[in-house]
C-alpha cells in the first residue's frame, strides 16, 4: 500500500517542512528570548568601547587579565562606485558575479 501526501505536490525549488513544525516553532522562541540578551551585549559592549576611547586606551584590563582591546587598522577597498563612473569600462571588465544563497527562518505571519 502506497502513502499519499498530505498536500499536493510542490515546485521542485520547494520543500514541506511540516513534520519540522515543533522544530521551527522553538527556533522562533529562542531567538525571541535571544534577541533582549544581544540588545543588553550590545549595551554594554558600546559603554566599554566608548569609556576606552574617550581615554585612548587600547587595552582594557581587570586585575592582570586582559578584558578589551580596541585597535585600529588600516584597510584598502576599491571605491566601486567612483570607479564605475570614471572607468566603467575597467569596472565591468573586472566585475564578478556569484550565486549567494541565503537562509532565513521566518517569523509567523
Amino acid at each position: 500500500m502506497s502513502s499519499k501526501p498530505s498536500s499536493s505536490p510542490t515546485p521542485a525549488d520547494r520543500i514541506t517542512l511540516a513534520k519540522r513544525r515543533a522544530d521551527i516553532a522553538r527556533y522562533r522562541e529562542l531567538r525571541a528570548q535571544v534577541k533582549p540578551l544581544e540588545d543588553e551585549m550590545k549595551a554594554i559592549y558600546e559603554s566599554i568601547k566608548a569609556e576606552m576611547n574617550a581615554v585612548g586606551a587600547s587595552t582594557g584590563y581587570i586585575g592582570r587579565e586582559t578584558v578589551a582591546t580596541f585597535t585600529t587598522t588600516t584597510r584598502e577597498s576599491v571605491d566601486v562606485k567612483q570607479l564605475k563612473a570614471e572607468q566603467p569600462e575597467l569596472a565591468r571588465k573586472y566585475m564578478v558575479t556569484r550565486p549567494v544563497r541565503s537562509f532565513r527562518i521566518t517569523d509567523p505571519a
